[in-house]
């Protein structure tokens, strides 16, 4: 499915360099090269479970303060 979307993707971009299309189609490239990247992560932590802590450390450590006081609630919310 990537691939089909890699190639509008692509296909986009040079659209926006060319013709300054509208913030709606780069939000919409933004969405799609995130959700790829969230795939990525998840299909990477499925199958290597023994990294998922050291992700989540190494990852809380490159957020604000601010990022890691709504990841702290979440996290405290999801057992409630």
């Amino acid at each position: 499915m990537w691939e089909d979307d890699k190639a509008m993707v692509e296909w986009l971009t040079e659209q926006i360099r060319e013709d300054s299309m509208d913030n709606a189609a780069s939000d919409n490239i933004r969405c799609l090269q995130r959700e790829h990247v969230l795939q990525q992560v998840r299909s990477l932590i499925q199958d290597n479970p023994e990294v998922a802590m050291d992700s989540i450390v190494h990852i809380t450590q490159h957020m604000t303060p601010s990022q890691r006081s709504e990841v702290t609630r979440i996290l405290a919310n999801m057992d409630t």
